[in-house]
């Protein structure tokens, strides 16, 4: 407990989005995310990691056939450091999500992302990029199977550490 109350925190989150339809099937989105991170504790030494979180992502959702349907979303991610001595930064950002099924029973899945989120260690915070592809498919009822790639890199900002994961289910 020693080493780890240094990495208690609370966040205070609030998202607004706001959807204009302008096909029966497609709209364009536009959504904001704040989030306020507050440490109950800091490491003595050791700048600030309390901070505001800003993520905006415009974009299109839609249900173009019944083949396919999906998000698309893009924008920026802005986190200021309470403390000067942390620089501000600014990142893309994204979330796809997209799904195309040839068949009534067969689906395949494609989803990446970028976001910001709390380190569990080191750095200021995570950078993080995942990347999915996935099949579905029921080859009868009761009988499906799945098989899905997916990729996360992280980047522990203002840390040399940087981890990949890749798993194949």
């Amino acid at each position: 407990r020693e080493r780890t109350q240094f990495l208690d925190y609370e966040t205070l989150s609030g998202s607004a989005g706001l959807s204009l339809f302008f096909h029966q099937r497609t709209a364009v989105v536009l959504d904001a995310v704040f989030t306020d991170i507050i440490y109950e504790s800091e490491r003595p030494g050791e700048a600030s990691r309390e901070s505001e979180d800003w993520r905006f992502l415009i974009g299109l959702t839609w249900e173009a056939t019944a083949k396919t349907s999906g998000s698309i979303r893009v924008g920026i991610q802005r986190r200021q450091f309470d403390d000067a001595a942390r620089a501000q930064t600014s990142n893309p950002s994204w979330e796809v999500d997209v799904r195309w099924s040839p068949r009534e029973y067969s689906h395949f899945d494609f989803a990446t992302s970028r976001r910001n989120e709390e380190t569990f260690g080191e750095g200021a915070f995570i950078d993080i990029s995942d990347y999915e592809v996935a099949w579905t498919h029921e080859w009868s009822e009761g009988w499906e199977s799945d098989i899905s790639w997916f990729r996360s890199d992280s980047v522990f900002v203002g840390s040399p550490r940087d981890e990949d994961l890749n798993e194949l289910s």
